[in-house]
């Protein structure tokens, strides 16, 4: 058993929380539409590169609101300054790799640099002291790399940056490690249920994205009976993809952030894996635009690793991070993964309707499974270990 962390004044998401996620409905719009703009392998990652930073953003000034309390001044404060100059940033999306390199770049190294050094300055404990002091070690060695690539030529700004947001990511996912110190968090008090609605309400912005990608190409093609198909489709996908966690996996993760003494590795982990998910959703959300677009055009490689590869990236993140935090296990979310991976096939040659319906059937199929594996009330059998 670790050590019972001390006990925090639980919060509700202020307003100013809700408020800031706005930027970064917009910043997902921006992204999908990079990658409907540029279906290419590069056009692929320059997405990952600009979602990686753009996420990492505000999973850290998430994390910050958390960790200092929102309702202080000075907290609300620095949330909003990050939350204008994130404007900034994430207008430059759609031109970041041509002719906005600098106005991404710059406004993404402010952010970073200054709440690093603020949240040095500024942090209660002596664990945090040490823990963002080690943050700005990493946050530093990404930002040459940033802005170098910002000023570089279009061909060569892709691998600049791709450098200095792996740096910024694999900080993120490790915990801002340094030789011979890293993050020890058992027992460390953290408002866990509050930074887990947070990353509940970016799903939700996720998710809102594919809902407005897909109204929006159903209002291109309204006398389209096959584009009105598949729109109605591409719904049963998304309400399928949010039923999976907000009707399946979330009552599994609230009971492990009741029981647990380390809410704060299981609000990192689930951080992580938003990353993951992120790119899922979009992905998912390019392929829904495609089909409602090109109903009964040809099948494709591309067609099927957006649909069928980005719903696969969704349903095993959350699969794995519900086993990674409360040991929970479940053959049946495995299978519907299986099956998910599997339908990549017949996207290679079936009309894109038809791909379309082949992945909503089985996403309702997972999400029924997953609302029905443990019903609200029910304690946990033994296919659940609590890790607390």
């Amino acid at each position: 058993m670790g050590k019972i962390p001390a006990p925090v004044q639980p919060r509700e998401v202020a307003p100013l929380e809700l408020f800031f996620d706005l930027v970064f409905v917009f910043a997902v719009s921006q992204l999908s539409q990079h990658l409907f703009q540029h279906l290419s392998w590069r056009g692929a990652l320059e997405t990952l590169v600009l979602g990686g930073a753009v996420f990492t953003v505000w999973v850290h000034t998430s994390f910050e609101a958390t960790f200092f309390d929102i309702t202080r001044r000075q907290t609300q404060l620095s949330v909003l300054a990050a939350m204008g100059i994130g404007l900034f940033m994430n207008a430059a999306i759609a031109s970041a790799f041509t002719t906005a390199g600098p106005l991404f770049a710059v406004p993404l190294v402010v952010i970073q640099l200054a709440r690093g050094i603020l949240t040095n300055t500024a942090a209660p404990t002596q664990m945090l002291q040490r823990h963002y002091r080690h943050m700005l070690i990493w946050l530093v060695a990404s930002v040459p790399f940033w802005l170098v690539g910002a000023f570089a030529s279009d061909a060569s700004r892709l691998w600049w940056w791709l450098a200095a947001v792996s740096i910024d990511v694999a900080g993120t996912l490790l915990a801002h490690p340094v030789p011979g110190a890293s993050l020890h968090s058992t027992g460390v008090p953290f408002d866990g249920a509050h930074m887990s609605e947070r990353l509940r309400l970016f799903l939700i912005i996720a998710l809102g994205e594919a809902i407005l990608v897909t109204g929006t190409a159903i209002a291109e093609h309204p006398t389209s009976a096959t584009s009105l198909v598949a729109g109605g489709a591409a719904f049963v996908v998304v309400a399928a993809l949010w039923a999976l966690f907000f009707g399946g996996s979330e009552r599994i993760v609230e009971r492990h952030l009741a029981a647990t003494c380390d809410p704060l590795r299981a609000a990192r982990l689930g951080a992580n894996g938003q990353y993951v998910v992120l790119a899922g959703l979009i992905a998912v959300a390019v392929g829904c635009e495609l089909v409602v677009a090109h109903p009964d055009g040809q099948g494709s490689a591309t067609l099927g690793l957006l649909l069928f590869g980005g719903a696969f990236l969704y349903a095993t993140t959350q699969t794995w991070y519900l086993h990674a935090t409360s040991g929970y296990r479940s053959a049946g979310r495995w299978v519907g993964c299986a099956l998910l991976a599997a339908g990549f096939v017949p996207a290679l040659v079936a009309p894109p309707l038809v791909s379309l319906t082949i992945l909503a059937a089985i996403l309702t199929g997972l999400a029924a499974y997953a609302v029905r594996d443990r019903s609200p009330g029910e304690e946990a059998g033994p296919d659940v270990r609590a890790t607390a």
